[in-house]
């Protein structure tokens, strides 16, 4: 999953998008998408986006994204994930494996500049089996279900991700909600808004984050924003654009 930048003590903690879903599945509250754009219409329910099969192309594929960072801090950020290759095992079985990277460079926190690093587990097909970085670790409890097809206001839950320190899964940190929402865009494109919600093991929640990607009824999927904003003791919020 994305990890999201926090200043002082806090750190980058990768969350599925994602995911593809980590981060929650592409890198995974409030704001911070592209508006809908002026001219032509917005997509309308009838246009069928492939919502499935792009995540998994970009999960083999690969991404790199350079944002703005605004909010608590502001700066640049280049988010960035390498094709999903062959080789690795994860919980025992065979599978790809792809590494995240976030690289950022702010003015007004500290540290000013930081890289973080996590690696993605995937199947076969790009279904995201979860992730590790550093004392971190996640497993989906089911294999996420993400729908074939969606269309503007298509809504649901992909699938719960249990966090952990390590792959022994013997101390656990709590939990990760990954849903998503197609919001509308352009006659010919929707922003799939994929979210993800963090909760510690006594269900409160920590974080929230909207990676939000611009999709084509070809099923190109281009990473347009993202939003992380903390809960609870940490009230910081980052917003890539």
């Amino acid at each position: 999953m994305a990890e999201p930048l926090q200043s002082g003590s806090m750190k980058i903690v990768n969350c599925l998008i994602s995911t593809i879903a980590s981060c929650s599945l592409l890198a995974c509250g409030g704001g911070g998408g592209d508006n809908p754009q002026a001219g032509p219409s917005p997509a309308t329910v009838t246009v069928a986006f492939p919502l499935k099969s792009a995540l998994s192309a970009l999960a083999i594929s690969g991404y790199s994204r350079s944002f703005s960072v605004s909010g608590t801090c502001t700066g640049t950020a280049i988010f960035a994930r390498s094709p999903a290759s062959p080789g690795a095992i994860f919980q025992g079985v065979a599978a790809l494996s792809a590494v995240g990277t976030v690289t950022t460079n702010v003015t007004n926190c500290s540290p000013a500049s930081s890289v973080a690093r996590n690696t993605v587990y995937f199947d076969s097909n790009g279904v995201q089996l979860g992730f590790s970085s550093g004392n971190r670790f996640g497993v989906f409890t089911a294999p996420p279900s993400v729908p074939d097809s969606v269309a503007v206001g298509s809504t649901g839950l992909i699938g719960t991700e249990s966090l952990y320190t390590d792959s022994t899964k013997t101390m656990p940190t709590g939990r990760s909600e990954l849903s998503y929402f197609v919001e509308p865009d352009t006659d010919a494109t929707a922003i799939v808004n994929l979210i993800e919600k963090v909760y510690d093991p006594s269900n409160a929640l920590l974080f929230t984050e909207q990676q939000r990607a611009r999709i084509t009824p070809g099923g190109t999927l281009t990473l347009v924003s993202i939003d992380s904003q903390f809960s609870t003791t940490a009230t910081s919020h980052f917003i890539y654009q």
